[in-house]
């Protein structure tokens, strides 16, 4: 359920999304024009935006993440925790009414419990669910490096997102799932994440929002509310023990 492509910029299935609205505007600035003539617009917007988070050493530095926060769902305030391994393991909990809910997602294995809902073991994912959730393991986030990663990035234009002009950069990653980012025209951050899923089943979309971008000492810039999770602290490299990741009632 923690982006940031970072983890942090890329949807997290163990993020709450909002409904997303998209509507398309119609004035194009010049320097859209001049993406619009270039056949590889959409690596220089994603290099734009690796600067503005940092720079891809400050990415590719970061092997593990913490984050705190408070989350508001159905008009209530619960906190939020995420541990996150890169490409390894991830695990978020929530805090509500005297119980603690929890997602662990691994590479091969994913499971989730709620003892508000009644559980009493924690419920395992079936593999298409993990395989459609398993990209968000990745802390830097599919745009970086996309191409090392198999996956396809296309420019698609420009449209208006909360009254904010971005550039749409759509990501496929596989035949399952498609990252369409919406990156701010002036400080080239990432505003709108929104992912398609496909299964057998049905096709699913989920939408997260960032913003309060914020810059730490060490370099880093992350943004402290994703979602409905308003962020309060944010560790980058802290220890994470292996046993984080196994469930347990």
């Amino acid at each position: 359920m923690i982006s940031p492509r970072l983890i942090l910029f890329s949807t997290i299935p163990l993020f709450v999304g909002v409904l997303l609205i998209n509507k398309t505007h119609i004035s194009i600035s010049p320097l859209f024009k001049e993406y619009q003539q270039t056949t590889d617009s959409a690596d220089i917007i994603i290099n734009k935006y690796i600067s503005a988070v940092g720079g891809k050493a400050k990415l590719d530095s970061i092997h593990s993440i913490y984050m705190e926060g408070v989350a508001l769902g159905r008009g209530q305030k619960f906190k939020s925790k995420t541990w996150i391994v890169n490409n390894m393991a991830s695990k978020s909990e929530t805090f509500i009414g005297g119980f603690t809910s929890w997602t662990i997602l691994r590479t091969d294995s994913a499971w989730s419990f709620n003892p508000r809902r009644g559980q009493k073991l924690p419920d395992p994912w079936p593999s298409e669910r993990v395989k459609a959730a398993k990209p968000g393991l990745d802390i830097a986030g599919s745009l970086v490096d996309y191409t090392k990663k198999g996956y396809k990035a296309e420019y698609k234009g420009i449209e208006q997102i909360e009254g904010s002009d971005t550039y749409k950069i759509e990501v496929i990653l596989n035949l399952n799932v498609t990252k369409t980012y919406y990156i701010d025209l002036d400080s080239y951050l990432i505003l709108r994440e929104r992912t398609k899923t496909t299964t057998k089943a049905r096709v699913n979309y989920s939408s997260t929002d960032y913003s309060n971008y914020q810059k730490t000492a060490d370099g880093y810039t992350f943004p402290m509310e994703i979602g409905n999770v308003k962020y309060t602290t944010i560790k980058v490299n802290p220890p994470i023990s292996d046993t984080q990741f196994i469930p347990t009632k």
